[in-house]
């Protein structure tokens, strides 16, 4: 990669790898807005367009042929609930609506025409037992019943 990184997100897409985000340092002063996309077969890694805003600490799914960022961090460390949705193929992105909780180090899976969104860290610091979707149909956010345990910088997988 053309520079270091930690917090980031990863999605595969195909033959590639998309490392979105981040930070290269502790410091969130130091976030990241870059995309890129890592060659699996051709070992390249190329830069793509740039997120809106440098963001780490974020969940991210593949819907279709775009990566759904979701919450994080900003460059103050305050924890988000902006949601962007980026074009793998254009490099465009445009926010969807926000979700109802600000979130860091949140976990997302993606299960039929919703986005799933859990747990993660509140503009407090408090870890979260909540847990919401956005519905692509309607193009909105509903509170969805809470996990038994608060998660923090999880890992979801749909099998």
């Amino acid at each position: 990669m053309p520079e270091p990184r930690i917090r980031h997100s990863t999605v595969l897409c195909g033959d590639s790898i998309l490392i979105v985000g981040g930070k290269n340092s502790r410091d969130c002063k130091d976030n990241l807005s870059s995309v890129l996309s890592y060659d699996i077969k051709k070992n390249e890694c190329q830069q793509l367009p740039a997120l809106p805003y440098p963001v780490s600490a974020m969940a991210t799914v593949k819907w279709a042929e775009n990566v759904v960022i979701i919450g994080g961090a900003d460059k103050d460390d305050k924890a988000l609930n902006n949601v962007i949705i980026y074009n793998i193929k254009t490099g465009n992105s445009h926010m969807l609506p926000p979700m109802l909780h600000d979130r860091k180090g949140c976990m997302a899976v993606v299960s039929e025409n919703t986005i799933v969104v859990l747990g993660g860290k509140d503009e407090r610091g408090n870890h979260l037992k909540s847990v919401e979707g956005f519905n692509f149909e309607r193009f909105s956010w509903e509170e969805l019943p809470e996990m038994k345990e608060a998660r923090y910088q999880a890992t979801a997988v749909v099998i």
